[in-house]
């Protein structure tokens, strides 16, 4: 009896070997099928999941295992799908999707510098972000003034936006000027917020176009 335990163990063990042997095929994603494209919120890799299966021919399903990347920054975004079988085959699957500038509304301090003068002290004031209807922008308030709105475009790394087209008009000194504002983003390395966001102003002569002064301003958008 011992040695027909034995054999059959030894004979469990060299099919599971041989079938782990034998297993070259990753598993298999399959995302739901959308009729538009997705819109998910930063860094939401629950909702990004919802609904997307994996399946191995050997291990069977294994969608627990499943990881979402593609989600740290706003605007059209291709989201990559993996997960791995027991002998570390792996599925991979792209999609496209559209990431929320939502969870970036709120109010935020901002440091003003002014270029031309490095001597002189920040100046700080507050502006107010909120999403617009298009979920890939961010519609910035309260620069300067209360009157002036910024719509900046996807949030992404490098991402730039400018007013070249469209300058704002406002009183300077005793005169009108004509407001270019540009605004670049780099990554934050406090885990907490987001991304920095400095957006630079050239104030010019409304008539002659002449740059009058050059202000940079300063924050850090944050996931809310």
């Amino acid at each position: 009896m011992k040695k027909i335990l034995l054999s059959m163990a030894a004979l469990a063990f060299v099919l599971v070997f041989a079938s782990c042997g034998n297993d070259k095929n990753a598993p298999v994603i399959t995302l739901p099928t959308d009729e538009a494209t997705p819109v998910f919120d930063l860094g939401d890799a629950e909702a990004a999941l919802a609904g997307v299966t994996a399946n191995d021919d050997v291990d069977g399903d294994v969608t627990a295992n499943l990881t979402v990347t593609g989600l740290d920054y706003a605007g059209a975004a291709t989201l990559t799908y993996s997960v791995v079988d027991q002998v570390n085959n792996e599925g991979t699957i792209g999609r496209e999707a559209i990431i929320s500038t939502g969870r970036l509304g709120g109010h935020y301090d901002v440091s003003s510098k002014d270029v031309d003068d490095p001597e002189a002290a920040p100046v700080s004031y507050n502006v107010t972000a909120a999403k617009a209807n298009d979920p890939a922008k961010l519609i910035i308030s309260n620069f300067f003034n209360a009157d002036w709105v910024l719509t900046l475009d996807a949030v992404a790394g490098q991402a730039s936006m400018t007013n070249e087209s469209n300058p704002i008009r406002a009183s300077y000194a005793d005169g009108q000027v004509l407001v270019y504002a540009t605004a670049t983003y780099a990554p934050t390395s406090n885990p907490a917020q987001y991304t920095i966001l400095v957006v630079n102003y050239n104030f010019r002569d409304a008539v002659l176009g002449d740059v009058i002064a050059t202000y940079e301003d300063t924050f850090e958008l944050q996931v809310k």
